[in-house]
């Protein structure tokens, strides 16, 4: 009987040390956050989850208390090494003979401040320990991080001669002539990728007279106009003029849409928003699957 036991296990071990598909464009946005604590409790169990990742395997995740694991599927799950021995890659793939870097740009208020801060930890050298202490993310003790007090300034973090990441922060398209920056960013500076994000201060002075938690989807007038103004026709018309003239200069658009939060509805900042860039240049990254249940009320810091 134990013989029969054995082998079971040995199958069981040989199907599960199979890598999973590898996830579809945005497809590792669908899955569950688990504990730590409860994949760690058997083998078998960590086995399973390590099903869910290729190309070295989780790293430093399974130091966090809780993590990210897709459905039904497999992701690579960066490194500093992994990052840019994928930048020289692509730059191969571009047929770059010089020195010109491989150039990201992101726009956003603190919230997309917060990921771009999460990169340069790991394109510095360590998830976990970073270091990350630059322009964008402050340093502590003297530097402070891009703010309002920034809005609209170039902010460049350079890993290598190779490797460009500028950060802009912004509020709204209502703000300062935000469609200028982002007309000058596609037009003139053409990065091979534009990510951006709003949301936060159109629903700001809402938020502050409404301290209580949000609903996802507009639940009063202040809100659906709030909505309708983000999908308005001056944002449409410069959205879909910058999507043609991004698809002519060969640069990459992304809008990143919000996470859930309890300061305004996730539905009702980005559903029109989304529906507009149908069919359009413009991706959608999407932030809310992931985030759904993970984010708490926090004052806004801008």
């Amino acid at each position: 009987m134990k013989y029969y036991i054995i082998i079971i296990l040995l199958i069981l071990n040989s199907i599960l040390a199979q890598h999973l598909p590898m996830c579809v464009m945005q497809g590792d946005t669908y899955g569950e956050w688990k504990s730590v604590d409860e994949i760690l409790k058997s083998p078998l169990s960590l086995r399973e989850y390590e099903r869910h990742f290729f190309g070295g395997g989780p790293g430093e995740a399974i130091e966090f208390t809780n993590v990210w694991i897709p459905k039904d599927c497999s992701m690579h799950r960066f490194t500093n090494a992994s990052i840019h021995l994928a930048v020289e890659w692509y730059r191969k793939k571009l047929n770059y003979t010089d020195d010109r870097p491989l150039h990201f740009m992101i726009m956003g208020d603190s919230a997309t401040r917060g990921i771009v801060c999460g990169l340069t930890r790991i394109i510095s050298g360590s998830e976990i320990l970073g270091p990350c202490i630059n322009r964008v993310c402050g340093n502590g003790a003297g530097i402070n991080p891009a703010s309002v007090s920034s809005y609209g300034q170039y902010i460049d973090l350079d890993f290598s001669s190779h490797f460009r990441l500028t950060f802009v922060y912004i509020q709204s398209f209502y703000t300062r002539h935000f469609d200028w920056l982002l007309e000058f960013a596609i037009t003139v500076m053409k990065p091979h990728l534009y990510l951006f994000n709003t949301g936060a201060w159109d629903f700001d002075s809402i938020a502050r007279a409404h301290p209580e938690p949000a609903a996802e989807y507009c639940d009063s007038n202040e809100t659906e106009a709030v909505s309708q103004m983000r999908a308005s026709d001056f944002v449409n018309n410069t959205m879909t003029w910058l999507g043609l003239e991004a698809k002519k200069n060969g640069v990459r658009i992304v809008y990143r849409n919000n996470h859930y939060n309890n300061r305004f509805g996730v539905h009702c900042a980005d559903d029109r928003l989304e529906e507009m860039l149908k069919d359009s240049p413009w991706e959608v990254l999407d932030n809310r699957r992931i985030s759904k249940g993970c984010y708490f009320h926090q004052d806004w810091d801008g």
